[in-house]
């Protein structure tokens, strides 16, 4: 919590706000406003405390992407700690970037993103010996899979296809009805051969190339909060890199801008994220009720839990009072205080 003064005007940068005025006047201002009108807040006891207003332009506004991949992050790090707190005892995963080179590349659309990232997860499944003799599933994994469609380091340069997964050491055995732990350490001989099949099922679904390796990069770790880092870099959207290169060193004058258009709108029915085995939608809820004893709320109850806020003055729960305040309109009051993070752990500053 802080003063009014402390909070600041909480510009985001210039070069930023030009660029998306170039593609919508009314999307660069509604960006621009972004945590500069407020809600207003107060609690049983009359202590009134004063909230920056997201604008919910995920794709354009770095600090509304930020907030809610921290969301989701928050969502799947509580899952898999409760998960593992009943079965291995701590929070134990592999992560895996499937990379393509680039004459395989030119081979992909963005009409590829689901069945590019379910191959890629039957390339884990085979891997980690998910199948028996007869080809049948015998264990079932349990990850998450985000296709990105840009460079991290050169996000305007156009489409860059490669695919992240988060693959926790647990799997199911339906043959024996436990769980057991997998091999996260792979030796070369199975990393070879994950790279290996990443390239066949590629060449089998869009044919031969001449590139020498298709690269496959797998690190094993443990904890929450190296799994918080990982999911916050897997989940984020492409704004944020979008974002730091143009605060480096602003847009570029070749820029595509049908690519940067795309970058801005995404199809609204374009899956980013989804999980597999036995977290994936539809079977989680069920699985972790019988197996595990685990019970999913529904996301409206999740959603209605993560609005409450307490006042920082006493504990009780504040409740909003109004909307849509000016700063100036604020700073006439004198004694306004605003519920934030220091400045030097803002969001997009």
């Amino acid at each position: 919590m802080m003063s009014l003064p402390e909070y600041g005007a909480h510009d985001l940068n210039p070069k930023w706000i030009d660029f998306l005025k170039s593609f919508s006047p009314s999307l660069a201002e509604k960006v621009s406003v972004c945590k500069k009108r407020f809600s207003g807040w107060t609690c049983e006891n009359g202590h009134r405390i004063n909230r920056g207003t997201l604008c919910q332009q995920r794709d354009a506004c770095p600090r509304c992407s930020a907030v809610y991949t921290t969301m989701l992050t928050n969502d799947a790090v509580e899952l898999v700690s409760k998960i593992a707190l009943r079965t291995v005892g701590k929070v134990e995963f592999a992560s895996v970037e499937f990379t393509l080179p680039r004459e395989a590349q030119a081979k992909v659309s963005e009409v590829d993103v689901s069945g590019l990232r379910n191959m890629g997860w039957k390339v884990l499944q085979n891997v980690l010996d998910c199948y028996d003799v007869d080809g049948k599933e015998r264990r079932l994994l349990a990850g998450v899979g985000a296709v990105h469609n840009w460079h991290s380091d050169e996000p305007w340069r156009g489409f860059f296809f490669h695919l992240h997964f988060t693959v926790l050491c647990l799997y199911y055995d339906k043959v024996s009805g436990g769980f057991g732990r997998n091999q996260m350490f792979l030796d070369p001989p199975h990393l070879l051969m994950l790279r290996e099949l990443w390239r066949q099922k590629f060449e089998d679904r869009y044919g031969r190339t001449i590139a020498k390796t298709f690269d496959v990069h797998w690190h094993y770790s443990h904890g929450q909060g190296r799994l918080r880092h990982r999911l916050q870099y897997q989940f984020r959207r492409a704004v944020l890199d979008c974002y730091k290169a143009t605060y480096r060193s602003g847009v570029p004058t070749s820029l595509n801008r049908d690519w940067a258009e795309r970058l801005l709108y995404p199809p609204k029915n374009m899956k980013r994220l989804q999980w597999f085995g036995f977290l994936s939608d539809g079977v989680k809820a069920k699985f972790l009720k019988e197996k595990l004893s685990i019970a999913l709320e529904k996301k409206a109850v999740r959603d209605k839990e993560r609005r409450k806020v307490p006042c920082p003055d006493c504990g009780s729960q504040l409740f909003c009072y109004r909307h849509d305040i000016g700063y100036d309109e604020l700073a006439k009051e004198g004694d306004s205080r605003v519920l934030a993070f220091p400045k030097r752990r803002r969001v997009g500053a």
